[in-house]
């Protein structure tokens, strides 16, 4: 499966990452802006590599290096909906309330708290859809 997360903060681009590794899947790659996140998802499209899971935070800046953050997460699920097929499984992660959306699933993330069972429920839907 290949996967993309989407978060401006290493540690917890870190701490997601490895709980997806636990679950054996290893093909993650890493955004750090909504821009840069849309750009990589849109290349690998056009490769036809398409990412079969998104892992989003719903806050983070419009661009690299910016510190300007703002709820740009269903930006992008709602961008990802309108341009590309609903193949695409949408992880929504979060440590604050999320609106609803058209994401497939969310997971209210909190560093000290043991969340492999989210992650382990997210890749096996993640992985129903896809066979879909």
């Amino acid at each position: 499966m290949k996967i993309i997360i989407i978060d401006d903060e290493r540690y917890k681009y870190e701490n997601i990452a490895d709980y997806i590794r636990r679950t054996g899947e290893t093909n993650i790659s890493w955004a750090k802006s909504r821009n840069s996140g849309l750009r990589q998802i849109r290349e690998a499209y056009m490769a036809g590599e398409p990412y079969d899971l998104v892992v989003c935070d719903n806050y983070m800046p419009i661009y690299d290096d910016e510190h300007n953050i703002k709820a740009y997460g269903m930006d992008i699920v709602n961008h990802l909906r309108a341009r590309y097929d609903d193949s695409i499984f949408i992880c929504m992660s979060s440590s604050a309330d999320l609106p609803e959306g058209e994401y497939d699933y969310s997971i209210t993330y909190n560093s000290s708290i043991e969340l492999s069972s989210d992650f382990n429920e997210m890749i096996r839907l993640a992985k129903s859809k896809i066979e879909k």
